[in-house]
């Protein structure tokens, strides 16, 4: 397992041998070469606090070390394959896999936990949409737990500290709302006690349990945050798969059902992170972070519409005729022993809530969502397309179903 630390330009890959680390600056250890810089350092840069991010190469990973750049601060960067981006030193490791290295936690002031091997399952809500190779799916969920454990353990040592300041680094833990389940009515907030039905959420659910005994155990300031899913410019995930088939007509003309599904903008969930590390009331606290709005798949699928340049069909699928539909999904899932590509929980994820509430953040510590996905949508089809035409052009097929026809050029 190499671990490798690197300017913001990507450096060519190392050669093989034991473990290694080239610091961003002095000399480096073994016999690595020299660290490949994008220039000279700034002078005029401040240097603020020393922060370690897991998962800096992902979606959140990325926007929240830019954020840290920009501000001043050394970003230590830890991923499992070397990327360029906006930190001062890269780790190239598995934290599920592998001990870890010596030094990666020296001097750090803040931790941030957001590498994950789990991921949700696609298509639907239900246990019937998990995973096909489950144990696959629980060797990454136990990965993810070693990892957490692994930084836990080192923050709390605090032997690798060798600074006249004493006390451990905050750790904040990025987690998922996913880690508890959805109530008989209303939002669900941090003091909702049914438990995670996936996989996925009892993954993130038994992690945070980790985090916040660690916090209370040794006085860390540790916290874990929820985020609903994220929207902004590059994402993935339902909605990337949504805009996709919305561009290419393949999403079906839902009705307005008036179900409710939390979302959080990209921007939004950076400060939310940043600000949970700062302040001393978030220490041993759980914060869902979501930007307000109940969106219901209609109004989803007509903002992307409206953003893409497509015109949705003016006549939509009636529910009853989407249940229809479902059932028999369930029925040739049964006959052929996995599901089939829609059944009552696809059903449940196209039409169902997943609504949050995000009140005790911005009471206990005044976090407040300036983003709502209406305004996001432009930027994020602008990536979208940019993205398509790097991958070899647009699909432009089947537009007449659920998508629309592209509007005609205003003259």
């Amino acid at each position: 397992m190499h671990a490798t630390a690197r300017g913001s330009r990507a450096a060519a890959k190392p050669p093989a041998g034991p473990p290694r680390h080239v610091p961003s600056k002095g000399r480096p250890h073994c016999a690595c070469p020299p660290p490949r810089r994008s220039g000279p350092p700034d002078p005029a840069r401040r240097v603020g606090r020393r922060a370690l991010v897991t998962g800096a190469s992902g979606f959140v990973g990325r926007a929240l070390c830019a954020a840290l750049h920009a501000r001043g601060d050394q970003v230590r960067a830890v991923m499992r394959r070397p990327a360029a981006g906006p930190w001062d030193e890269q780790w190239n490791l598995d934290l599920g896999t592998a001990d870890l290295p010596a030094g990666l936690l020296r001097d750090v002031d803040v931790v941030w936990h957001l590498a994950a091997r789990s991921r949700p399952s696609v298509g639907g809500s239900a246990a019937a949409r998990e995973p096909r190779q489950p144990e696959l799916a629980e060797a990454r969920a136990a990965a993810d737990l070693v990892a957490t454990r692994a930084l836990l353990d080192a923050v709390a040592a605090g032997a690798w500290l060798q600074r006249a300041s004493p006390g451990a680094p905050a750790l904040v833990l990025a987690s998922s709302v996913k880690a508890v389940g959805l109530p008989a009515r209303g939002p669900a907030d941090e003091r909702t006690a049914t438990p995670p039905d996936t996989r996925h959420g009892r993954a993130k659910r038994a992690a945070e349990e980790l985090v916040l005994a660690a916090a209370e155990r040794h006085g860390l300031h540790a916290c874990a945050v929820r985020p609903a899913p994220v929207y902004g410019p590059g994402c993935g995930g339902g909605l990337r798969r949504m805009l996709r088939a919305v561009d290419q007509g393949r999403f079906p003309a839902v009705p307005e059902v008036g179900n409710r599904r939390s979302l959080v903008g990209l921007d939004d969930l950076v400060a939310a992170l940043l600000l949970v590390a700062e302040r001393p009331e978030a220490a041993g606290r759980t914060y869902v972070v979501c930007d307000g709005e109940a969106y219901s798949t209609r109004r989803v699928q007509l903002a992307m519409a409206s953003a893409l340049g497509r015109t949705p069909p003016a006549r939509t699928v009636p529910p009853w005729a989407l249940r229809a539909l479902a059932r028999s999904g369930d029925l040739a899932g049964w006959l052929a022993g996995r599901p089939a590509p829609f059944d009552s929980a696809a059903l449940r994820q196209l039409l169902g809530s997943a609504w949050y509430s995000a009140a005790r953040i911005t009471a206990e510590l005044g976090w407040r969502p300036r983003q709502d996905l209406e305004g996001a949508l432009p930027a994020m089809v602008a990536a979208y397309r940019e993205e398509a035409r790097g991958s070899g052009g647009l699909e432009e097929r089947g537009r007449n179903r659920g998508g629309g026809r592209p509007r005609r050029a205003e003259r």
